[in-house]
């Protein structure tokens, strides 16, 4: 079904405005992802445009306009009528169901195993806190290979594969192979886990036996649209909160100093992309700011520390380095 010129019009709109991010700060409590879609669109007919059908849903007109776009650069494959940026601009990461369905047994059971020794870390010690970072990391190495195959020195290779969950997955696991063990720090990949796991039994049903149908319906649930939802701003949610135990811990010297700052790259990259991180970052504002403004001193150091983060992601700023040629 085609658009009108209101619907395209709200899709192209630029979210930087002034007007909606004074509204959007406003609001209290901060709204999660799908919520925030239902202000945009209230904020947008009543400051913009009134002809936008209040029926129209957004997140499934730019589903359908991707995966549109994704037909039509496989079709032409980069050769005549585009060109290379042309062909690359609408490439998005591969979905679970690409895998072969022994690649997705063989990334469920690294996937399995690693959530199974994260919940076994507190009772049996710190070896099976790293054997689960690692075997996290091998299930997600297993998941990429089977979706991209081996590793090639191409632009059209990467990009995906830098969009692609399972990479910052990975990356973010990696990280902490060489830390302290930290309980939070498990959290992470196993959401990530889980839904992998939902992702792939909704695809294929045959992947598990059917004598864990028990399994294959929590799974499932798991990756319902809001169950989904929910699971990535808990996700985000847990991400930011390492952030600042991260932190505090290396200002008590209690923690390698080196660590957050790499953390923190991580997570100006994930805010830039990542909705659910951006709503996650304005949820502790909104709760912390009002708590350190009654404090004297208190307030001005959040106040900077805070100008100092938004820095590290102002767009203004960012487009007058040179960017990179991948992403």
């Amino acid at each position: 079904m085609a658009l009108t010129e209101a619907e395209e019009a709200f899709l192209t709109f630029d979210w930087t405005n002034e007007g909606w991010q004074k509204y959007f700060n406003e609001l209290y409590p901060q709204p999660n992802h799908a919520q925030a879609m239902k202000f945009k669109k209230k904020w947008y007919r009543a400051n913009i445009d009134s002809s936008l059908d209040a029926n129209f849903d957004p997140l499934e007109a730019d589903r359908a306009r991707r995966e549109a776009s994704e037909t039509k650069s496989k079709k032409t494959d980069g050769g005549p009528g585009l060109s290379s940026s042309e062909a690359f601009a609408n490439v998005a990461p591969a979905a679970v169901s690409s895998l072969s369905r022994p690649m997705k047994r063989m990334s469920l059971l690294l996937h399995l195993v690693s959530v199974i020794c994260g919940f076994c870390y507190l009772p049996f010690g710190a070896d099976l806190y790293f054997k689960a970072l690692q075997a996290f990391c091998f299930g997600f190495v297993v998941e990429l290979y089977g979706k991209y195959g081996r590793p090639r020195l191409q632009v059209a290779w990467w990009r995906p594969i830098l969009l692609d969950d399972a990479f910052c997955s990975l990356i973010l696991t990696m990280m902490f192979l060489p830390a302290r063990p930290l309980v939070f720090v498990l959290a992470m990949p196993t959401l990530s886990s889980v839904l992998f796991c939902g992702e792939a039994v909704k695809s294929d049903e045959a992947v598990l036996p059917a004598a864990l149908g028990f399994l294959k319906q929590r799974l499932l649930a798991c990756v319902e649209p809001k169950r989904k939802q929910t699971v990535l701003q808990l996700r985000s949610d847990i991400e930011v909160g390492v952030v600042f135990l991260l932190i505090t811990m290396a200002l008590l010297s209690q923690g390698n100093v080196v660590l957050p700052l790499i953390f923190l790259n991580f997570m100006r990259i994930r805010y830039l992309v990542n909705p659910f991180t951006q709503a996650s970052f304005k949820k502790v504002d909104s709760r912390v700011s009002p708590m350190f403004e009654k404090i004297p001193g208190v307030g001005w150091v959040w106040n900077k520390f805070k100008g100092f983060l938004y820095s590290c992601v102002d767009k203004d700023k960012l487009t007058k380095t040179p960017k990179c040629s991948i992403l």
